[in-house]
């Protein structure tokens, strides 16, 4: 019951960021322009809107799964969730409520607080990682020609000669004439 009076409760930040995107695309020329070619506003929403608003709606949704997350898990812990689910927050609860963190028993608080890190940031490097990967002006200028900053750079080929057909390649030592020992 918890986790549907989170979820009520976080969607009109996601739905207002959702409608300003929207008006911010319907200004724009593409969309102008495709409704200036007779574009029913079905085919505008689902082929120039959307694409658009996706990586936005998609990032958002992400950052609320993990507070959500970090919501039900403060809840549980305070009391206030519910009692006949066991979740982390009731495991720290528990632990807390017997003493453990001042009794050697202090690892009892371990698990469930590395368990709750370990999936709130899953979450978040996941969402940035989709991110970047469905975002369409990243896809853009990537199929552009433009630098791409996640693949390495290809080093320069070292010039190499071989002395005798059964003798290993050796690199040539650098000249001073910049033509890399190759005269």
């Amino acid at each position: 019951m918890i986790i549907v009076i989170i979820g009520v409760t976080s969607w009109p930040g996601t739905a207002r960021l959702v409608r300003a995107e929207t008006l911010k695309l319907r200004k724009l020329q593409f969309v102008e322009r495709a409704r200036a070619i007779g574009s029913s506003d079905s085919h505008i929403m689902r082929r120039h809107i959307l694409p658009n608003v996706f990586s936005l709606i998609f990032a958002n949704t992400i950052l609320v799964v993990a507070v959500a997350i970090l919501s039900e898990t403060t809840l549980s812990f305070l009391g206030l969730g519910d009692a006949l689910n066991f979740s982390w927050g009731t495991m720290l609860r528990n632990s807390w409520a017997s003493g453990a963190a001042g009794l050697p028993e202090w690892l009892y608080l371990l698990p469930p607080g590395i368990a709750i890190v370990l999936v709130v940031l899953a979450f978040t490097f996941v969402g940035q990682a989709l991110d970047e990967v469905l975002d369409p002006k990243l896809r853009k200028r990537e199929e552009s020609g433009g630098k791409n900053r996640f693949k390495d750079e290809p080093a320069a080929p070292t010039p190499v000669a071989a002395d005798a057909p059964g003798e290993a390649f050796m690199p040539l030592p650098p000249s001073d004439s910049g033509t890399g020992g190759l005269t």
